[in-house]
C-alpha cells in the first residue's frame, strides 16, 4: 500500500521501535500510522522552452508529501 511519508516521520518511527513515546512538539508520525493515511494526489506540469517539469505531491492530514519531481526535455 502506498502511503505518504517523509523525513519528519523517521524519529517517531525509531522511537516507537525502541518502545519510547514520541515527545511533545516533535512533528511526524510512526510509519505504522502513516500506512493508514491516504492522501489526495495532485500532479503539476510546467513547460518552458525546451524543458518540462512534472511534480507529484500528496496531501494527508494537513501535510504535504512530495512523491516525485521529473525534469525532461520537452
Amino acid at each position: 500500500m502506498e502511503a505518504p511519508t517523509g523525513n519528519v516521520d523517521l524519529a517517531p518511527t525509531a522511537l516507537s521501535l525502541l518502545g519510547k513515546k514520541t515527545p511533545r512538539g516533535l512533528d511526524g508520525k510512526t510509519l505504522a500510522r502513516a500506512s493508514q493515511a491516504k492522501g489526495k494526489r495532485r500532479i503539476y506540469r510546467v513547460e518552458s522552452r525546451d524543458f518540462a517539469q512534472t511534480l507529484s505531491r500528496r496531501e494527508a492530514e494537513g501535510r504535504f508529501y512530495l512523491d516525485f519531481v521529473k525534469l525532461e526535455k520537452a
